[in-house]
């Protein structure tokens, strides 16, 4: 859809300049009636005065499409590219998942939501134990397709999170915006990764989508849970170097 979008505005934007020649060269074949050329200066001085404005109106066309594919081309070199990675704690130790900018820009307003594998070792889970998520798995289940979000952050350019508090995880997502502000989304399992150019979850730093409360933010005496977290609260986040 995008590229078509570009390709139309491609055409159109040709299709001016191209019109901006035709023009004046029809009034040509009208003025003298012939393609030969007129013999006479003083009509080539009077066909100049009139094809200048057309010929300036071309070229500003063309240089302000230029100009726009060059906007283009930076916003793509500095759009923030997220990736998921399995790690082993220490050799032959227990994996756990890493989320870095392997991108040129940083990915801000980030909030990144959490899926738990829902065996029978999901009770034992100490980060859900702790929140009281595992007394209401059900009710949390049927409401969102994430036990809960940590939002918000930012992802520098060559920084990473490190996800070692938490076991199990079945499938992450996250939702962010670039530099020019525009949404992007990533969803994560063990068999693919998408991702796309819109946000895909609609929920706010508070969890709502909407006026509908999606993820509580915070226990009560009729819930004994919360969903959403800090950064702070759940992991940490480091420099990356490429090596």
């Amino acid at each position: 859809m995008m590229r078509d979008k570009k390709t139309c505005i491609r055409q159109i934007i040709f299709g001016l300049a191209i019109l901006t020649v035709i023009v004046p060269v029809s009034f040509y074949l009208v003025r003298f009636g012939s393609v030969s050329l007129s013999p006479e200066f003083q009509d080539w001085v009077d066909f100049s005065v009139f094809l200048s404005p057309f010929m300036t109106a071309s070229l500003t066309i063309i240089l302000a499409y230029i100009s726009w594919q060059s906007l283009e081309i930076m916003k793509v070199k500095e759009k923030p590219i997220i990736v998921v990675e399995k790690r082993p704690k220490k050799e032959g130790g227990e994996e756990f998942l890493t989320i870095r900018n392997i991108g040129s820009g940083p990915a801000l307003d980030v909030k990144l939501f959490i899926k738990v594998i829902h065996n029978e070792q999901i009770h034992f889970n100490s980060f859900l134990i702790d929140h009281g998520i595992t007394s209401d798995l059900g009710t949390i289940e049927e409401r969102c397709d994430y036990h809960y979000m940590v939002s918000t952050f930012s992802l520098a350019q060559s920084e990473r999170i490190f996800i070692d508090w938490q076991n199990g995880i079945d499938k992450i997502g996250m939702v962010y915006t670039d530099t020019y502000g525009r949404n992007k989304s990533m969803i994560w399992n063990e068999a693919v990764t998408l991702n796309s150019d819109r946000d895909e979850f609609g929920v706010d730093s508070n969890g709502f989508k909407g006026k509908e409360m999606i993820y509580k933010r915070d226990k009560s005496v009729a819930r004994t849970y919360d969903q959403v977290f800090s950064l702070a609260e759940v992991g940490k986040k480091d420099p990356w170097v490429l090596t």
